[in-house]
């Protein structure tokens, strides 16, 4: 099964300074915004995505990587694979509303990004993935 790159997650301690500079710096639109999060178009299928971190989530995480979003209709073999290949569990596997979601993390040969892992429900029943833009699943 396939992934494809649906958004970039970039995490920020003021996302109201972070849209202004994406948005005025890069002439990205911004699709959608509220206080600790902010969507980006940053093509016709790929977003940015700016979600707000406190000092106290900081040590969570190894530096602040971004987060790259790759939606799948097939989560129970995509996330055993890439545990497989050397991923991490970043957290248990959540299930939300919208659907699952494995927080990861690359190996660290290969730079230790984090890995946002999602089968949204609709993604599941429909067995694709949606390109709409979706609110942060962390």
């Amino acid at each position: 099964m396939s992934v494809r790159l649906r958004s970039v997650l970039l995490l920020t301690r003021d996302v109201a300074a972070a849209t202004a500079f994406y948005s005025k710096a890069l002439g990205l639109p911004t699709v959608a915004a509220v206080q600790d999060w902010a969507l980006l178009q940053a093509g016709d299928a790929v977003s940015i995505q700016l979600q707000q971190v406190s000092d106290s989530e900081a040590p969570l995480s190894v530096g602040y990587s971004p987060v790259l979003q790759l939606a799948t209709s097939d989560f129970d073999g995509k996330v055993p694979e890439l545990l497989m290949a050397g991923a991490t569990l970043d957290g248990a596997i959540k299930h939300t509303t919208a659907g699952k979601v494995a927080m990861m993390r690359a190996p660290l040969a290969v730079g230790g990004h984090m890995l946002s892992i999602v089968e949204l429900e609709e993604d599941a029943e429909a067995g694709g993935t949606s390109a709409g833009p979706q609110p942060p699943l962390r």
